[in-house]
């Protein structure tokens, strides 16, 4: 039988990894993590627009702080164990969630297999022992959340001005450049960013992924990550192709767009875009917190 030994307390083995793995699956279920993710894209395509913004928002972070604070403290004696179960759950995230978005026509869905593709991408980190990975997580997650803000409250503002509805399907925001080209410089921005295009700040978000995992020679996770990566270029630069240069007889006009979620879209936007000219001050930011952390 394996002893933990962890903190002058002995614990058994077979019951401490049992408990850690359901908390794990528990987690990973949360995350909407493959194999877990299964009720994803039926509730974002169910769920109002601004609760799935909810759903893609605001647990995150805190779900992967209180990952390391449980995994990498009282559980950190079967690492051997749940590292497994975190990188096959990373690849198949990565794997699924890129494939799976190409088929989908409708937005909420494919936004949702989105999800699961970027919550494969973080898991990258949680394998990976080191301040570097920490960092990455951090970064990405805050990035992640600006991304999608910037998503969300676009797909909010439009709406087709003949019923009043908001846009469903992909199809749907071609001739956009030429209806409302702040909303399709906007889209474009955003979609390119999540892509991981560089100069924007998604970019460098998947790039200290990335080094943190080959900083623990990692490689597997990391071609892996780069070639979905690759893969998910197609249908969010599909997105960006159809609001720019689709060509169709019958033009779609839209209504005039909320100031704030306006707004809240540019302020993004900003962020987005200019992180490229002065990271410093937010890489520190995020680097004094990681220090408060691990305290």
């Amino acid at each position: 039988m394996l002893v933990v030994n962890y903190n002058h307390f002995s614990f058994s083995g077979n019951g401490i990894i049992i408990g850690a793995f359901f908390i794990l699956i528990a987690f990973l279920f949360k995350l909407s993590a493959a194999p877990f993710h299964i009720w994803s894209a039926d509730v974002y395509e169910g769920a109002p627009t601004i609760v799935m913004a909810f759903f893609a928002l605001i647990h995150k972070l805190g779900l992967f702080i209180f990952f390391f604070r449980l995994f990498y403290d009282p559980f950190y004696g079967i690492i051997g164990f749940w590292q497994i179960l975190i990188i096959t759950a990373s690849i198949i995230s990565m794997l699924l969630g890129s494939f799976g978005a190409m088929w989908q026509m409708k937005l909420k869905r494919l936004l949702a297999f989105s999800t699961i593709g970027q919550v494969g991408y973080m898991l990258i980190s949680l394998c990976c022992n080191s301040f570097e990975s920490v960092f990455a997580l951090i970064f990405y997650c805050l990035v992640y959340s600006v991304m999608n803000i910037s998503t969300f409250s676009l797909l909010l503002m439009v709406r087709k001005s003949s019923y009043s509805k908001r846009i469903k399907y992909s199809e749907d925001f071609v001739t956009m450049a030429k209806t409302n080209p702040f909303l399709a410089i906007s889209l474009g921005v955003t979609f390119f960013s999540i892509a991981g295009v560089p100069p924007f700040v998604g970019f460098f978000s998947k790039m200290f992924l990335f080094f943190g995992s080959i900083s623990q020679s990692m490689f597997n996770l990391t071609i892996i990550g780069v070639l979905t990566s690759v893969v998910s270029c197609f249908y969010y630069l599909r997105i960006v192709q159809m609001g720019f240069f689709e060509k169709i007889n019958k033009w779609i006009s839209l209504k005039r767009v909320n100031k704030e979620l306006a707004y809240l879209a540019s302020l993004s936007n900003l962020f987005i875009i200019l992180f490229f000219f002065h990271p410093n001050l937010f890489v520190l930011l995020i680097h004094y917190s990681i220090f408060d952390l691990c305290l």
